[in-house]
């Protein structure tokens, strides 16, 4: 079951994306989107799919995404930038992000062939910025810091450590 709240926190309603027509049930919604169209974006973990709905539970459609570089990756995380364009993280043997259009094509991967201080490791989430040249990703089997990566791969910055203190990851 999904609730759907708008900007002012007022509930718009609870549905289930199983019990609308040409949907079927999600079996583990790992992560939930909604893009600037209002449209809904539910990640499927078991199905590594997404599926698209309206905010109101109305199915729209089913992204299956191809990831080359790393077939067998789980999809930990997604993000929909201001573009349309929407962004997986993907973490396994080898981990990073892929970066689909709006209608799910493939348009690039980031971060798959980082060797040393430049790979994820366990990523587990990820935002973009507006202007969609930055991508901040939590990466803490590594080095417990967020990082910030251009859309080339590029690091950018790192902070946070492991600890227990401000600024910390633990």
């Amino acid at each position: 079951r999904l609730a759907v709240f708008d900007a002012s926190g007022r509930s718009r309603g609870v549905f289930s994306p199983a019990a609308q027509e040409n949907s079927k049930a999600i079996p583990e919604p790992c992560a939930v989107v909604v893009d600037g169209k209002s449209r809904l974006f539910v990640l499927d973990e078991m199905r590594r799919e997404i599926e698209v709905s309206t905010t109101t539970g109305s199915h729209i459609a089913f992204l299956r995404p191809s990831i080359p570089e790393s077939p067998n990756a789980a999809i930990q995380d997604l993000a929909i930038g201001a573009s349309g364009r929407i962004y997986l993280l993907c973490a396994g043997e080898r981990s990073g992000i892929t970066v689909l259009e709006p209608n799910g094509a493939h348009r690039s991967s980031i971060g798959f062939q980082a060797e040393g201080d430049l790979a994820f490791a366990g990523p587990m989430a990820l935002a973009v910025d507006e202007s969609e040249t930055k991508i901040a990703v939590i990466n803490p089997q590594a080095d417990r810091a967020i990082r910030i990566v251009s859309m080339d791969g590029a690091m950018l910055a790192s902070f946070g450590t492991h600890g227990a203190g401000d600024g910390t990851l633990s």
